[in-house]
């Protein structure tokens, strides 16, 4: 696959299938992603080497945002769950895996009416 420069350095996607996503990134320091967030997808990030600060934006209603800020080093990873706005920023070079998913919730269903056996009259 390709490798596809940023203006804050590269990405080169790994592995695209199954739901899941991993793609190696290498962010220059003072490097930073748009602020974003995923409708479906949680955005994993694991650093293999440099430090990475992480910014979330919780939304707890009525515009109220919070702002939850994580720095990770070599060998650690925060994940963002779908619909939060977040946020990465290198803190030095950095490179990392950034690993996208789709949980599947088995009780992601709405019901509007319930099952039952049809009766037909003969």
């Amino acid at each position: 696959m390709n490798r596809q420069g940023k203006v804050w350095g590269w990405t080169k996607p790994l592995y695209i299938g199954n739901n899941t996503e991993i793609h190696e990134v290498k962010i220059n320091e003072n490097g930073y992603c748009s602020r974003h967030s995923h409708v479906h997808k949680s955005n994993q990030f694991y650093v293999m080497s440099g430090k990475l600060k992480i910014i979330i934006w919780k939304d707890y209603g009525k515009g109220n945002y919070l702002e939850d800020v994580t720095v990770l080093g070599a060998g650690e990873s925060c994940v963002v769950p779908p619909g939060d706005d977040h946020r990465f920023v290198a803190l030095e070079d950095t490179h990392a895996l950034e690993i996208y998913y789709v949980e599947l919730n088995p009780s992601d269903i709405k019901r509007v009416d319930h099952g039952g056996v049809l009766q037909y009259a003969e």
